[in-house]
């Protein structure tokens, strides 16, 4: 009979594999929510452990389950408060520090920029906000160029989607600083931008991305990358120690 760390991990396997085969983002944290849901917490732990350690090993599918799992408001909205509160307990009692820190989800390094904070590209302030949503999706290159640096999530969603922009155009969006933590979910939440590797980096590395994001996407990171992030002090510690023992575990 297998114990019950075998029976976990054929268990996340199948749902990996599963998991593969969903296409779009919003299924596969759908599927993944609605399957942790019929687990009792300790199991739960183990398997979203089993995950962030596959995934730091780069087995096939992991990182794609891993990027599902990292939404943990989504996966809170199906699977209820309660429950990942009992799954969060439970994290800690185990000592299970990766699963611990990803769902704590501590402040980002730094908050939301204050009105005396310098933004670029105020010269459109004078359009209204529905206009620059509009522009946004807009052929126009220079107005464009200028809306990247806008701190309103529908302008950013709304760029993100637009044909004309490039993935320099995005690293400017994932790199701003100072900027909102709802803008840089944006980012995140987009499928065909989030998957590119650099763009990942940025938002690990922007101290103003949510941090139950970063320490999600931290475990994307490599080695090099590794090494800058827990060296960084403008980011998070609890994002900084990720990336130390990932580091540590890939020498053991």
């Amino acid at each position: 009979m297998p114990d019950k760390n075998d029976s976990v991990r054929i268990w996340t396997k199948r749902l990996v594999s599963d998991l593969v085969t969903a296409k779009e983002k919003k299924i596969r944290g759908t599927i993944l929510a609605e399957r942790l849901s019929s687990l009792n917490a300790e199991t739960i732990v183990m398997v979203i452990d089993e995950i962030c350690r596959k995934a730091e090993e780069r087995a096939p599918g992991y990182q794609e389950a891993l990027f599902s799992l990292i939404d943990i408001p989504a996966i809170t909205r199906i699977l209820g408060y309660p429950k990942m509160s009992e799954v969060y307990l439970s994290s800690k009692e185990m000592r299970y520090e990766r699963v611990t820190r990803l769902l704590v989800n501590p402040s980002p390094k730094k908050m939301r920029y204050s009105e005396y904070d310098f933004v670029e590209g105020q010269v459109l302030d004078h359009i209204t906000l529905g206009m620059k949503r509009s522009l946004a999706k807009g052929i126009s290159k220079d107005t464009l160029d200028r809306l990247v640096y806008d701190p309103d999530p529908h302008v950013i969603k709304n760029i993100l989607n637009n044909p004309r922009i490039t993935e320099r155009d995005i690293l400017k969006i994932a790199s701003k600083r100072p900027t909102t933590g709802e803008v840089l979910t944006e980012v995140f939440n987009n499928k065909k931008w989030s998957e590119r590797y650099s763009i990942k980096r940025a938002l690990v590395k922007n101290p103003y991305t949510p941090t139950g994001l970063s320490l999600g996407l931290v475990h994307f990171m490599l080695v090099q990358d590794l090494k800058e992030i827990s060296r960084d002090g403008t980011i998070h510690p609890a994002i900084r120690k990720a990336a130390e023992e990932i580091l540590k575990k890939g020498t053991d």
